[in-house]
């Protein structure tokens, strides 16, 4: 990624001491000048007022037009797609990840590229911070389209994918998808994330039931992307 090597955290990678999602979490979930940042209502001096309603307003500009924008494929399923009904949805996930790079002109200030949320928690609930084999979530997250295809877009979607497993101690992280948004598919295989079916008749889009596609994220899968892009090799004696 931009303004930053990675080779650091090679190193710490090799070491049986230390973990790179620890090492990674220890740096504020940051890589270069990328970031995931929760958002918190309470933190006005950062996030302003209104926030939920810039992040709904993002999403519209995504797919100008389109009467909804990025809405219908973000927010699988849900009939109401209206600026009070998205905003009092996303007020209730915990958390509501941003995805975020710094930003060039003023170091001071960040941009946000995109967002990720919760949309089931199965297990234990994630307030309980223990350990625990048995404890996965369903996730629904958004990108802006300024931002399709570019590096920042894979490293804040690394970043996501890592602070859900490591904060959580999640075993997986799956998803859904209506049929035609394959490129989402396409987008979260270069994780590890794998096609694991199809519920047919699952999902309401238009007023109509259409089928809907299942991925599944596996913790071991992640740390094998993780180990494989942020690492290079050791040097040959």
């Amino acid at each position: 990624p931009p303004r930053s090597t990675l080779f650091p955290y090679t190193t710490l990678f090799r070491s049986a001491n230390n973990s790179l999602f620890e090492a990674i979490a220890k740096d504020g979930y940051r890589i270069g000048n990328c970031f995931v940042l929760p958002y918190d209502r309470h933190r006005p001096d950062i996030f302003g007022t209104n926030y939920l309603t810039y992040l709904y307003n993002q999403c519209l500009l995504s797919a100008p037009n389109r009467p909804y924008g990025t809405l219908p494929e973000s927010f699988c399923s849900m009939q109401d797609l209206s600026l009070d009904a998205i905003c009092a949805y996303l007020h209730t996930r915990n958390p509501l990840l941003l995805m975020c790079m710094d930003n060039s002109a003023d170091p001071t200030k960040f941009d946000v590229i995109g967002f990720s949320f919760p949309s089931i928690w199965c297990g234990n609930l994630p307030t309980i911070d223990v350990p625990d084999p048995d404890r996965s979530m369903l996730m629904g997250y958004v990108m802006f389209r300024p931002y399709y295809g570019t590096p920042e877009a894979n490293v804040c979607m690394t970043l996501t994918g890592l602070y859900y497993f490591h904060k959580f101690k999640l075993v997986s992280i799956s998803g859904q998808s209506y049929t035609f948004n394959y490129l989402t598919r396409k987008f979260l295989a270069q994780f590890g994330a794998k096609d694991v079916g199809v519920l047919p008749r699952f999902l309401n889009l238009n007023g109509k039931l259409v089928d809907c596609h299942l991925t599944c994220l596996l913790r071991e899968d992640f740390e094998r992307h993780l180990a494989a892009s942020l690492t290079i090799p050791a040097p040959s004696q």
